[in-house]
């Protein structure tokens, strides 16, 4: 009986797995000893240099301390700032010393077998405690001498001073070689772990080149009955990827090979399906929810993921008198032509077009279509994108519905808002629909009512504001409390991209500001004022109309209740 393919495979996965687990053992084995050598290196080795380089750098300072001394109190009248100092520095870095001393002497004491055998260790023990008899000897003749040099003996002093001067020399002589022997012992270790390291890269190169060589072996015994189906289906592949959906190819075996081919078959048919959905879907869907709905495996079912996107909507303003003088195949026409209009600059920021309301346009931005990140800049863009198209299609309203004269102005109020949605598939199991919901989306509708009221265009959240990172420039324009909700919403005016404002129009924007401000804390006298300047500047700006028409009712009621700065809306 022929071994199959899954055979053969099985038989060489074995063979390797073998080879791996004899060679895993072996490297355990090696890194485990090397793991011993880097930990006495890192855990004893350096800190025992580390803790050498100290007690030669406060033996030196423990000298020049006393010297120091030595010669203040040399004077006839001593300064005592520096006889104060140099016994403080001296006191300090005897202190410093012992400790050192000690901290050496634990780590190595802390050498196991056989690392305490080591002649650098052993070397390091007696060097050690030299230097801790000869350090308590040198203080006690250095205090000896500093005393009889006080008491004005000075000739006594210096004699004493020279006699104990070989004794230093012995003592530096002695750091010397404790920093000698404790670099030498880090040295030696960094050594052997870099002969191990090298060692194991080497086993590495050898097992890798086994496993390429036995690979090599057996994909050449199972190329020749894999190769010409195989080959078939590697063009056939290549043809599917170019578009060819046509493609079926003839099963030639009843192998794994063959059962391949019948899945490849199978896969094209399944493409071909596919692809004549979203062909049919792209034209009621944006064909990037089409491509990533039919790629969920889930995709015919209800239920929705929560997640934090940017949602527009944006209202054509003017089309009802419009459409009252056009006949309704005109009426289609012009809505269409606005509508593709709308559509391509919201895609062309990697927007969904959600649906048409009306003549109104509904779209969001976010995760998977593009990064949590990006959305409201993309939003942002993307409006500013979508009054330029309004200005197209009113360029264009002439030649389209022929009214040359007293042509209806059109307009866009919009409202943008950031926050958590739920995106989906929502609907029944016979009608569904995926888009987004929840208060991000109602809030994104009542901005662009709220338009409406203060006059403006654009308007957009603080949660979208403050995900603009500076690239655009807005105005803020009042703290309200939308009907149905509590809790208040601080909403800005989207005027352009950033440096993008004219002076005139940041001159509008300080004093609206100024104004903005005095009205949250109630005074009113200066809040028109400034309201009215700006008026001056811009004698049509609708938010300052509002605030200073706004103000006589709330002067009203600021005097039986407590302003706190927040509007309520009383119409959705």
């Amino acid at each position: 009986m022929k071994q199959t393919i899954a055979g053969k495979i099985f038989t060489l996965a074995v063979f390797l797995l073998t080879l791996t687990i004899a060679i895993a053992v072996f490297l355990r084995f090696e890194a485990d000893r090397t793991l011993r050598v880097v930990s006495r290196l890192v855990e004893s080795d350096l800190p025992l240099n580390q803790s050498a380089q100290r007690i030669s750098e406060a033996g030196l300072r423990l000298r020049l301390a006393f010297e120091r001394w030595f010669g203040a109190l040399n004077a006839d009248a001593p300064n005592q700032v520096v006889v104060g100092e140099a016994s403080r520095n001296f006191d300090i870095f005897t202190s410093r010393i012992s400790e050192e001393l000690a901290v050496a002497q634990r780590i190595v004491d802390s050498y196991s077998e056989p690392d305490n055998t080591r002649p650098e260790v052993v070397e390091i023990g007696l060097v050690l405690r030299r230097l801790k008899s000869a350090y308590a000897t040198q203080g006690q003749r250095q205090r000896e001498i500093l005393a009889i040099q006080a008491s004005g003996d000075h000739n006594r002093a210096n004699e004493l001073l020279n006699l104990f001067t070989d004794q230093l020399n012995e003592i530096r002589d002695s750091r010397d070689q404790l920093d000698g022997y404790a670099a030498a012992l880090a040295t030696r270790s960094a050594a052997e772990v870099h002969h191990r390291h090298a060692t194991m890269e080497k086993w590495m190169f050898f097992i890798t080149g086994l496993g390429a060589l036995v690979g090599l072996i057996f994909a050449s015994f199972i190329t020749q009955r894999l190769t010409r189906p195989l080959r078939l289906l590697v063009k056939s592949l290549e043809a599917v990827r170019q578009g060819n959906l046509a493609i079926q190819v003839p099963v030639q075996s009843a192998d794994e090979v063959g059962i391949l081919t019948e899945a490849f078959n199978h896969f094209v048919r399944e493409l071909q399906s596919k692809d004549q959905m979203k062909h049919v879907f792209a034209k009621y869907v944006d064909p990037r929810v089409v491509e990533y709905v039919l790629g969920q495996p889930d995709a015919s079912r209800t239920g929705g993921t929560r997640r934090v996107m940017s949602v527009v909507f944006a209202d054509l303003v003017g089309f009802t008198g419009l459409s009252e003088r056009l006949t309704p195949s005109l009426m289609i026409h012009v809505l269409n032509r606005h509508f593709g209009l709308q559509s391509q600059a919201i895609q062309s920021q990697r927007g969904v077009v959600d649906k048409f309301i009306g003549d109104a346009v509904m779209a969001y931005y976010g995760p998977p279509f593009v990064d949590e990140d990006e959305h409201p800049i993309l939003a942002c863009k993307a409006c500013l994108a979508q009054l330029a198209a309004l200005n197209e299609l009113c360029a264009a309203i002439p030649e389209i519905t022929g009214l040359r004269k007293d042509a209806p102005k059109l307009d866009l109020r919009i409202g943008i808002a950031s926050g958590d949605v739920v995106v989906g598939n929502l609907g029944s199991e016979s009608s569904m629909n995926y888009t987004v919901i929840g208060d991000t989306v109602n809030l994104a509708a009542r901005l662009e009512s709220v338009n409406r009221l203060y006059g403006t265009r654009i308007l957009l959240t603080e949660e979208t504001a403050r995900r603009l990172e500076g690239q655009f420039e807005l105005r803020e324009i009042d703290s309200i409390a939308v009907k149905g909700k509590t809790e208040s919403v601080t909403i800005y005016e989207l005027l352009a991209l950033s440096g993008e404002l004219s002076p005139t129009h940041a001159q509008l924007c300080s004093s609206y500001a100024e104004g903005l401000r005095y009205y949250r804390s109630g005074e009113w006298e200066a809040a028109i004022k400034w309201f009215g300047r700006a008026l001056e500047i811009a004698p049509s700006d609708g938010p300052s109309r509002t605030m200073i028409a706004r103000i006589p009712e709330l002067r009203k009621l600021s005097e039986e209740n407590t302003w706190d700065g927040i509007f309520m809306l009383t119409e959705k």
